[in-house]
């Protein structure tokens, strides 16, 4: 994930697949269904970390105001 490899996370889940518990494998198959997905976080600087944040503050606000 550090150096945005993406043939080399790619590598690294069908190799883990054949040890793996039941739980990893529902993982990793989880991961293959939205591995399209996870390619363009590699290939792209975006994200919604900022959006996020903010969709966070709003949530303790309103939890504050609940208790007053």
């Amino acid at each position: 994930m550090k150096t945005k490899n993406f043939n080399l996370l790619k590598k690294a889940l069908s190799d883990q697949q054949k040890n793996a518990s039941s739980y990893m494998k529902t993982a990793i198959k989880t991961i293959n269904i939205y591995i399209n997905y996870i390619e363009n976080t590699f290939n792209t600087d975006y994200n919604n970390g900022v959006l996020e944040g903010i969709n966070n503050k709003i949530k303790v606000i309103k939890s504050i105001c609940i208790w007053l």
